[in-house]
């Protein structure tokens, strides 16, 4: 159980860590909120971040999710549980 939560952990890191190089900003705002479960990204001002979505799907073949509720459109999501590992991670970002 250890080495699978370390795993959510170092993938969560690496998300992350691409968020920040991107320029990006996760919808947690303090580094106590961040989850390594899932990341919440902000997209820019004017981006609807179901077509962030959409087009992840449609021409990577890649699942994110997208923002419920409140941010809805405003945010998307990537998962960092389950059968995933660093690789797949990065054909995501």
């Amino acid at each position: 159980l250890d080495n699978i939560f370390a795993r959510h952990h170092r993938l969560a890191e690496g998300v992350r860590k691409a968020v920040d190089a991107w320029g990006l900003k996760l919808c947690a705002k303090q580094r106590k909120w961040h989850s390594d479960t899932v990341s919440a990204i902000l997209v820019p001002e004017g981006i609807d971040s179901a077509d962030v979505v959409k087009r992840a799907y449609q021409k990577y073949n890649t699942s994110l999710g997208g923002g419920l509720n409140k941010v809805a459109g405003k945010v998307f999501r990537i998962g960092h549980l389950g059968w995933l590992n660093e690789v797949m991670v990065l054909g995501s970002l």
